[in-house]
């Protein structure tokens, strides 16, 4: 079954908030070879997190790339944007809709913006979820 975990952000910058999740889900499945998902709304916010991710410092890197770039068999995170169709055991859900639940998907990871649109945004994913 998957499990879907939301986390109330602090800050309005999503992608500093949201960085150090990535990082220690990658780091968690790094051993079991398990590939992370990032899900944006768009092709834009997908090329702002590649970007975001460059910029990290050595000690915080994360093997990624956007969609239909990189090695055949994809990195260990791959950013891409709706719709997703992409599989993988953990997936960081940035897009404004609730992802179809999967057998395949270990745990979702949504976010609940500091804004109270983006709050009742989270509402409406969580009861769809």
């Amino acid at each position: 079954m998957t499990q879907v975990t939301f986390y109330q952000l602090d800050t309005g910058d999503l992608h500093k908030a949201a960085a150090h999740l990535v990082l220690s889900h990658y780091r968690m499945n790094e051993r079991q070879r398990a590939q992370c998902l990032i899900v944006c709304e768009n092709k834009t916010d997908a090329e702002d997190w590649d970007e975001y991710l460059w910029q990290q410092p050595t000690d915080a890197f994360i093997p990624h790339n956007l969609r239909g770039e990189g090695p055949v068999n994809n990195s260990p995170v791959c950013i891409v944007w709706q719709p997703a169709t992409e599989q993988a055991s953990v997936i960081f859900n940035f897009a404004h809709s609730a992802l179809p639940v999967s057998p395949r998907v270990k745990h979702i990871i949504e976010f609940v913006p500091i804004d109270d649109a983006g709050k009742q945004a989270a509402r409406g994913r969580y009861k769809q979820y």
